[in-house]
């Protein structure tokens, strides 16, 4: 026998990596691993959108007051590929809602937020 009892269900991933269990564990990969961050917009005509970026920079400014307005989207930029489109409102940013919020709040949670996401040149 072996030295270990055989009611032990317990392994190490290396062990049951090994083992053939006719399980596939799929492996990580970079899409999966990659920080994001879910912002949610109100368009002219109502309707929320979320886009999940995952770089950096965005490609669009936005007023410094609220309620915070997409004013303009940089050609080819990740904001322009996402579908950002200028007067949409900011709503929230990774689920946090910044209605109420001030200028320098909205500016510290963006940055906090999308500070994670790789920077592509």
């Amino acid at each position: 026998m072996g030295n270990r009892c055989c009611c032990e269900d317990n392994y190490s991933l290396d062990e049951l990596t090994k083992r053939n269990t006719g399980i596939a564990i799929p492996s990580p990969t970079v899409e999966s691993c990659s920080p994001t961050v879910v912002i949610g917009f109100v368009t002219p005509d109502g309707e929320h959108r979320e886009v999940t970026l995952s770089q950096r920079p965005l490609g669009m400014n936005t007023t410094k007051s609220p309620p915070f307005t997409v004013t303009a989207v940089r050609n080819h930029s990740h904001a322009h590929d996402l579908g950002i489109r200028t007067g949409w409102k900011l709503r929230h940013i990774d689920g946090e809602d910044i209605f109420g919020k001030t200028a320098v709040d909205v500016q510290m949670i963006f940055n906090t937020k999308t500070t994670t996401l790789p920077e592509v040149t």
